[in-house]
C-alpha cells in the first residue's frame, strides 16, 4: 500500500488562472489530489462535536457563504424542534416542511443508485415510473433518473461516526477516486 499524495493548491503563488490550472493538472497527472485550506482543516477537525469543532464551525460560519447558510437552517431546524416540544416557548411556531425527495440526473440510473446505496448501506428500489429510488433513514428519496444533462452537485448526508467510517472503508474499497471538497474532482 503506497500513501495518499495531496497538495494545498491556495496556497501556491501562481499569479495568473493559466498557470495555476496547467500545475494542478501536472499535479493530478502524477495521482497528486489537489486540495484546499478548507478541506486541510475539515480533515485534521474530524470530530466536529469537540470545542475546536465549533470554533471552526463558526470560522467556516463566517468566511465561507454556502457553510453558513447551512449552518444557519440547521440551527433553524433545533430552534424549530424545540419549540415543537415546548409550546410555552416565545418562539414562534414554523410551518412543518419537510423535503421528500430529489432528483438526481445520471448517466445510468441504476448502476448510480445501486453505488451510493452500496455506499451508505441502504438499498436501491424498486423502480418507480422512470425513477430509481434511494430512501434515506429519516425519510427522504433520491429518485436517480437517466439523463445526458449531467453536472457536478453537492448531496450532504448525516452519519455517526461508525457510520462515516463505514461509508468511507466501502468507498476506498471501491476504488473510486474521492474528495472531501467536491470541487477538487472535477
Amino acid at each position: 500500500m503506497g500513501f495518499a499524495v495531496t497538495a494545498q493548491v491556495d496556497a501556491s503563488g501562481a499569479l495568473e488562472v493559466t498557470i495555476r490550472e496547467n500545475a494542478v493538472a501536472r499535479m493530478r497527472d502524477h495521482g497528486i489530489t489537489p486540495i484546499n485550506r478548507t478541506t486541510v482543516a475539515a480533515e485534521l477537525q474530524r470530530n466536529w462535536t469537540l470545542p475546536s469543532g465549533q470554533a471552526l464551525g463558526q470560522v467556516f460560519h463566517d468566511h465561507h457563504h454556502s457553510y453558513g447558510l447551512l449552518m444557519d437552517s440547521f440551527d433553524d431546524h433545533l430552534r424549530a424542534e424545540a419549540a415543537a416540544v415546548d409550546p410555552g416557548r416565545k418562539e414562534r411556531k414554523k410551518m412543518s416542511v419537510e423535503l421528500n425527495h430529489t432528483i438526481i440526473p445520471a448517466k445510468d440510473k441504476w448502476a448510480s443508485a445501486k453505488f451510493l446505496a452500496d455506499i451508505l448501506n441502504l438499498e436501491a428500489g424498486p423502480e418507480w415510473g422512470h425513477f430509481v429510488p434511494v430512501k434515506t433513514g429519516n425519510g427522504v428519496t433520491l429518485d436517480f433518473s437517466d439523463s445526458e444533462g449531467i453536472r457536478p452537485q453537492h448531496y450532504a448526508f448525516l452519519v455517526s461516526e461508525a457510520e462515516f467510517d463505514a461509508a468511507l472503508a466501502r468507498i476506498r474499497a471501491s476504488g473510486v477516486k474521492h474528495y472531501a471538497n467536491f470541487q477538487l474532482g472535477m
